[in-house]
Order: structure tokens, then sequence, then C-alpha cells
């Protein structure tokens, strides 16, 4: 092909392309100020520097309420008092606005926390609620830390987390006002039962389900057995147990038979716990047991029960008390399991 047919060919797509541009409309390019802030939340006494683009432009600056926020020709924004202002920028008579909101500053008086000192066992988990006053403080976000994480930790919402045995304080801080939290944390473990005996007041009924309704069988490690008093003889019911020596004690935990196994075993409604260092006979209650360590009503369900006891409670005889009955005046559970704080 000769040089003259390029040079022809090259000239229709020129002018075919500038036809097709006359087809969409033509916009002026215009430079709109840019501002690094679209609106302002100021405290009284506030300074916040505004920055608008290109650098290189004359910018006006102007406020429309200065009795509440000034603003200078560098873009210096001054809280003056509590309301409402619009600052405007102008360059080459575009306008762009920022709106601001002053208030006054209201700094915390204190901190309320929702428990003053906290006792977990290795493993558990617990919230402590802080709120700040004045409910209407300006600030309200509050950290938290732990002075010994190895003991215990704590997160932005102040759930505590007990990692191992000792003590540590939480530490919670609101504006330039902290609160300590003391934090005990306890490791417990479950008795070894072995050689321990149980005794109950009246007997047993032969259950053929749990095993034969002995009292020994809250003590041989299987939820498929348990004791059943005996169906005739009147309430209390009483079993004690003898743990062949003295133990400080957290906690105990019944469990019921498996739920299906012999549902209308879930008799008992109340439970006394008491402790002693002397022999005790299973029998209606005597005042040489004393106050007891624990008293526990039993909502429902067929999962174990905890029934914490009080704090420093020792002894070698424990003593399970059953007043009153759910059904009738029987009482039976399959399982006993007591726990004790390492010391």
């Amino acid at each position: 092909m000769k040089k003259g047919n390029y040079f022809s060919i090259l000239c229709a797509v020129l002018f075919m392309s500038l036809v097709n541009c006359t087809r969409y409309p033509a916009y002026e390019i215009t430079d709109q100020p840019f501002v690094n802030n679209s609106s302002l939340d100021m405290y009284i006494g506030d300074e916040v520097q505004l920055t608008a683009s290109p650098v290189d432009s004359d910018f006006r600056w102007l406020s429309d309420n200065e009795s509440v926020a000034r603003v200078s020709q560098t873009g210096l924004v001054t809280a003056v008092s509590e309301g409402f202002a619009s600052i405007a920028v102008t360059a080459g008579g575009v306008e762009v606005k920022v709106d601001v909101r002053v208030r006054t500053f209201i700094h915390v008086t204190d901190i309320s926390l929702s428990i003053t000192s906290l006792t977990l066992y290795v493993g558990n988990k617990s919230q402590i609620w802080a709120y700040a006053v004045p409910e209407n403080a300006s600030v309200t976000a509050f950290t938290w830390r732990s002075e010994n994480p190895e003991v215990a930790t704590v997160d932005k919402d102040g759930i505590v987390t007990a990692i191992a045995r000792g003590v540590t304080n939480i530490i919670v801080a609101l504006d330039d006002m902290e609160k300590t939290v003391p934090v005990t944390v306890y490791e417990v473990h479950q008795l070894d039962r072995t050689g321990w005996t149980a005794t109950s007041r009246n007997g047993n009924h032969n259950w053929g389900t749990g095993g034969g309704g002995q009292p020994n069988l809250v003590l041989d490690g299987n939820r498929n057995t348990g004791w059943h008093s005996t169906t005739s003889a009147p309430l209390p019911q009483c079993l004690v147990v003898d743990m062949q020596e003295s133990y400080q004690m957290d906690y105990l935990m019944l469990w019921h038979l498996p739920n299906g196994l012999a549902n209308s075993w879930i008799y008992f409604r109340t439970i006394e716990v008491y402790l002693s260092d002397a022999p005790v006979t299973p029998d209606v209650y005597q005042s040489s047991w004393g106050a007891p360590v624990a008293t526990y009503e039993y909502p429902g369900g067929f999962d174990g029960i905890t029934i914490k006891l009080n704090p420093n409670s020792r002894g070698r005889y424990l003593v399970l008390y059953f007043p009153d009955s759910r059904t009738s005046t029987y009482i039976s559970f399959a399982e006993l399991e007591v726990y004790s704080i390492v010391e």
C-alpha cells in the first residue's frame, strides 16, 4: 500500500473521532477545596487545626457563629462556648462547610464498681461492671489492666479470667481516676474418697435400678448407682460421710442418676450441710452439729448440683441433712464429690 493511502486512512480516523466526541457533554474542571474534617465535636477551650487543599490556593475561613467557635485565616478553630457553628472555607468562589458542635467538658468525679473484691477458681471468669460518676461525664471509655496477668487477666470489657493460684489487683481507669479490685484465685481439686464410709438415718430402699440403694454407693464413682432412703421412714433424712481425716472444703457436687434411667429418683428439695471433727450419728438435727455451713434449695433439672460452702469450712464428718422431700419422704442421689482448696 502506498504512503498516500496510509495518510488518507489516518485522516479519516481522526475525523470520525472528533465527530463522536461531540456526543458527550463537556465539563469545566474546578478546584473545589478539600478539608481534612467534615465535622468537629469539641469541648470549650479546645483548638483544632483544619487543613484545606490544594495548598497553593488562596483560602478564606469564616465562622457563622463566633460566639460558639472562632476560626483564624490559617484554619485554626477555637471552641468558645456551648452550641453549634459552621466553619466555611472558600477558594475561587467555591465553598465547603465544616459543622462544629461545642460542649462543656464534664470531668469524672468517681468510678462506681459492681464489686469491691473478687474470688475465682482457676479457669473461671467473672465480669466487673464500671460506671462513670456523674453519668453524663465526657469521658466514658474505661481502660483495664491486671497488675499480675500470670494470676488473672482482664479484657477491655472488664471480664476477668483466673489463670493460676495467687492474688492480683485489677485496675480500672477513666479520665484521671483509677479504682482497684483485689482478686484472689484459688485452685481446687476433688478429694480422694478411698476409705470413706457413708451411713444413713433410715437405712436404704432396695432400688434395683440404683444398684441396691445403699449409702456407700454415693462414693463408688458410678453415677448409675446411688443411695435411696427407706420408703417408709419419716423425714428428716440424713446421710453422714466419714472422710477419715479433717479437710478444709470449698464446695460439694451431688449427681443424679442419668436422665431417663430413673427420673423418679430426684426427690430432695432442701439440703443442709454440716461439718464436724467429732463423730456424728445420722439422726434428726443435734445442737452439737452447730450451724450449717451451707443451705441449698434444689431448683429442678437433671444435671449435677453444686453446693458452695461457707469460707473456712473444715471437718472430718460431712452431714447431708434433708428436712423435706419433693415426693413423700424419699431422698436419693447417685454420687457425692467433695472439692477442697489447694493450700
